[in-house]
């Protein structure tokens, strides 16, 4: 991945998670026409199993409400098993897949 995390910073589309002075999660939320897109999640190794991902994306569905909007998108990789569980477990739902940019995709989606 090669975004330019400090352009999207200056955007206001990026949060980060800290734990007694350590960035320990970082979160990408972009707004589109009638959704939010949740663009990125990481979790430092040091923390994962600790609750940082569940509040990460507890807050980007918080974002969403927010801004009037009733839907939060997300997409990951095919291969990313752990992650396509999660997203289901967490009310998820998978909207459809796709090759881009040289990798197979799932896309999810989750009405609020």
């Amino acid at each position: 991945m090669k975004a330019d995390y400090s352009a999207l910073a200056s955007l206001g589309n990026t949060w980060l998670a800290e734990a007694r002075g350590t960035i320990v999660g970082l979160l990408v939320l972009e707004v589109l026409s009638n959704y939010l897109l949740l663009d990125n999640i990481a979790v430092t190794k040091s923390v994962r199993g600790q609750g940082v991902g569940k509040l990460l994306m507890a807050f980007s569905e918080s974002q969403a409400v927010a801004r009037g909007l009733s839907e939060i998108r997300l997409y990951t990789g095919e291969v990313m098993t752990q992650n396509r569980y999660y997203y289901e477990s967490l009310g998820y739902i998978e909207s459809h897949r796709a090759f881009e940019s040289g990798h197979r995709r799932v896309y999810y989606s989750k009405l609020l």
